[in-house]
């Protein structure tokens, strides 16, 4: 048998069905599932993130190698990944995948199958991959002079310190402050150490992987995004803002920028109309779908297939029969 541990990764554009897919092959392959989603990782922000609990699943609190963490379990299957940070407290990349490999290396020591289940392309890359700003420690005092500027002098201020990083920022990343401020931070830390240089701390994670990569036309992934947001604010979005609000949930928090609770501040900011608000919830969710397409068909490892095709689930069984018996 090989030496490597095997971790099935099932990716791809939001409301494909990836959750689904992967509790029914969990069952068939005695798999334990691991949330990739940034939006997902924090305590009592549920409904409009999209954490939907299986019947039948309840929640424990279980130490893994010293962290405390929620696992949702049946009896058989576990969930693992959600409700990873309080709200109010900041989350990075590196403490994804800190916790992540944690429960990995855990679920292959019971010679169960790890199925990590997400869209967060940059999160799964980091976890897989490596990722070379993972080693870069925060630097507070960096943060705090940075605190509160326009992303437009946040910008100016990455460009002076590295002209090739800023000449490279997509569009979304020019106009989030918290990731120019990481920026700036990983920049400034190359300098003071002298390593400019790209830095190189691939990580080497021991893994037979195969990724499986579900998709639909984009005018469907637009139609059941609607649907979605629709479904989320029948059963108690607005309630679960609320009592957010009431516990200090502001748009100044990291978190206050997950899709769907940003645009809702601004609703009970007042800054628009409830319905503005759900446009734009239903607009950013569905542009945020076209940003995963286009991360992850730049990975050429994922086995793409369309869920609108009836023999989609057992194509993907056999694949996944296949590399699983492989030696």
């Amino acid at each position: 048998m090989s030496d490597k541990n095997k971790l099935l990764i099932i990716c791809g554009p939001t409301a494909t069905g990836k959750t689904s897919l992967a509790l029914q092959l969990a069952e068939q392959f005695n798999g334990e599932i691991v949330s990739v989603d940034s939006r997902q990782v924090y305590v009592s922000m549920d409904i409009g993130t999209g954490k939907d609990i299986p019947e039948g699943f309840k929640p424990q609190n279980l130490n893994v190698s010293g962290y405390w963490l929620k696992v949702y379990t049946n009896g058989k299957t576990r969930i693992w990944g959600y409700d990873l940070v309080k709200w109010h407290e900041e989350f990075s990349v590196s403490d994804y995948v800190n916790i992540a490999s944690t429960i990995i290396k855990n679920i292959c020591l019971q010679s169960k199958l790890p199925i990590l289940v997400g869209g967060t392309g940059f999160y799964i890359k980091a976890l897989i991959d490596g990722f070379d700003t993972l080693q870069v420690p925060k630097n507070e005092v960096l943060r705090k002079s940075l605190e509160g500027k326009e992303v437009s002098k946040l910008y100016e201020v990455l460009r002076c310190k590295d002209p090739e990083k800023a000449l490279f920022l997509n569009e979304s990343d020019k106009k989030n402050p918290r990731r120019l401020i990481r920026a700036i931070e990983v920049s400034d830390w190359k300098l003071q150490n002298n390593r400019y240089n790209q830095l190189s701390s691939k990580t080497s994670h021991k893994y037979d992987s195969l990724f499986v990569g579900l998709c639909l036309p984009k005018n469907r992934i637009f139609e059941l995004i609607e649907d979605r947001v629709g479904k989320r604010l029948k059963v108690g979005f607005e309630k679960e803002m609320d009592m957010l609000v009431k516990q200090g949930f502001n748009s100044g928090l990291q978190s206050a920028c997950a899709i769907g609770y940003a645009q809702w501040l601004k609703f009970l900011n007042k800054e628009i109309s409830k319905e503005q608000a759900i446009k734009e919830w239903i607009r950013k969710e569905q542009l945020y779908a076209k940003r995963q397409m286009t991360w992850f068909r730049k990975d050429k490892r994922i086995h793409w297939f369309y869920v609108d095709n009836y023999s989609f689930f057992a194509e993907v069984a056999d694949l996944v029969i296949k590399w699983h018996n492989k030696s």
